[in-house]
């Protein structure tokens, strides 16, 4: 659990080459043949300590949503700085964050050394936009892509689109609230 909060650090403040031993020990801690977590590594001296110790394994997840794809939640949108698929110390040559959920839309993010892609995958909810530095914001359709170079990013609801959501919940056309 220490390892990944280790990890996500390091991945944020862009230091590559200290997440890759924290990061790999992630993975230390799920035990063939079906990957059950336990609380210690194999070979230590408390192993196996608790066994299907899930909130190691939440760890270790955490790693992969905020460390590798470089999520942040905040107030104004989610915004990303992916570190490179090198960084995670593993052969991947792409990371990928399939169906994570955000204000009612399923998205889909894949970073590549050089770029980040994102796709609305379905879902229904404001209008939402990806905005990468010095560029237009550019809306996201579902099924469509939008990339850009690896690096900060962030989807926001676009300028406007709130607002005509919540005047359709308020004149009561719409069972949902999409603020």
């Amino acid at each position: 659990m220490t390892w990944s909060m280790f990890a996500i650090g390091w991945f944020s403040v862009g230091n590559y080459q200290r997440s890759v031993p924290h990061f790999l020990k992630g993975f230390h801690n799920a035990q063939p043949p079906f990957g059950v977590w336990t609380e210690y590594p194999a070979g230590a001296k408390d192993f196996p300590g608790c066994v299907n110790f899930v909130t190691g394994a939440g760890g270790f997840l955490q790693s992969l949503v905020f460390g590798t794809s470089g999520m942040r939640m905040r107030r104004d949108g989610l915004h990303f700085d992916p570190p490179p698929p090198s960084a995670t110390g593993t052969a991947a040559r792409r990371l990928v964050l399939h169906s994570f959920h955000y204000l009612g839309w399923r998205l889909r993010q894949e970073v590549t050394e050089a770029s980040a892609t994102y796709e609305l995958l379905g879902g229904s909810g404001p209008q939402l936009c990806l905005e990468v530095p010095g560029t237009e914001p550019r809306e996201l359709q579902p099924g469509g892509r939008a990339s850009g170079p690896r690096g900060r990013s962030s989807i926001r609801v676009c300028q406007g689109a709130a607002r005509p959501a919540l005047q359709r919940r308020l004149s009561g056309q719409s069972a949902e609230v999409l603020v």
